[in-house]
C-alpha cells in the first residue's frame, strides 16, 4: 500500500469505511500482505477496517516504507480490535 503526499487530503475512503463497515465481512480472508506502509491515517483507517471485519483472519503480514517506522507501526497495529481471536501481526524489516 504506497499514497503519495499530494493524495492524503483527496482520501474519503475512512468515512464510507466507518459508515458501512457492518456490511462487508470478509469471512474467507484468511491471510493479508500489505508492503510499503508509511502510517499515515488512511492506511490505518483501512487496516483497522480489515482487522474488524475478517473473523476468520490467520496472519497480516505488514512491511514498513522505512527503517524508523517499524516500532510505530508495530504498536498502532496491536492497538487495532480483531474479529478473529487467531489473527497474528508479523511486521517485516523494509
Amino acid at each position: 500500500m504506497l499514497a503519495r503526499a499530494e493524495e492524503q487530503g483527496t482520501v474519503r475512503a475512512p468515512a464510507i469505511i466507518t459508515e458501512h463497515s457492518q456490511s462487508f465481512p470478509f469471512n474467507q480472508l484468511r491471510h493479508i500482505k500489505i508492503v510499503g506502509v508509511s502510517g499515515i491515517k488512511q492506511e490505518l483507517s483501512f487496516i483497522n477496517f480489515l482487522f474488524a471485519n475478517s473473523p476468520v483472519l490467520e496472519r497480516m503480514t505488514a512491511k514498513p516504507a522505512a527503517t524508523d517506522a517499524g516500532w510505530d507501526l508495530v504498536k498502532e497495529l496491536l492497538r487495532f480490535w480483531r474479529a478473529s481471536v487467531f489473527a497474528e501481526i508479523v511486521c517485516l524489516g523494509p
